[in-house]
């Protein structure tokens, strides 16, 4: 799971370099374009550079969603697994919080206790028929 936020935390950062970084470069050789050469051509250069920062944010929010899917589905597998092998006999639910940032203790009682485990045993019959 790290790994996968890793890769997240990864292109928040080339997106946050290439805004807060590259804007002043794109500027500075806009300006010098604008003054020495035409002022189109230093409009159409930043506006070449908007247009690639937002299709540079639309393809990481696509990566970064399904790297967030997939961390989020291994820790709810996980805790799933452990819950069915430890806590749920001793009262304790885990749950993944939002976003997955977080796990959730939750002290349940027995009625709900078996309830879950019960679910969890329809499941496993619907699969096995």
């Amino acid at each position: 799971m790290k790994s996968l936020r890793g890769r997240v935390a990864l292109y928040d950062l080339i997106t946050l370099i290439l805004l807060c970084g590259v804007i002043w470069i794109v500027i500075l050789i806009s300006t010098l374009l604008s003054i020495f050469v035409h002022l189109a051509i230093g409009i159409v250069l930043f506006v070449m550079y908007l247009i690639g920062v937002g299709c540079w944010i639309i393809c990481t929010w696509q990566w970064s969603w399904g790297y967030m899917w997939k961390s989020s589905f291994v820790l709810a597998l996980f805790l799933w697994a452990e819950n069915n092998w430890y806590y749920l006999k001793h009262n304790c639910l885990l749950r993944p919080g939002y976003n997955a940032k977080w796990i959730e203790f939750i002290f349940e009682t027995k009625r709900i206790k078996k309830e879950i485990i019960w679910e969890a045993e329809e499941v496993e019959s619907e699969v096995s028929e």
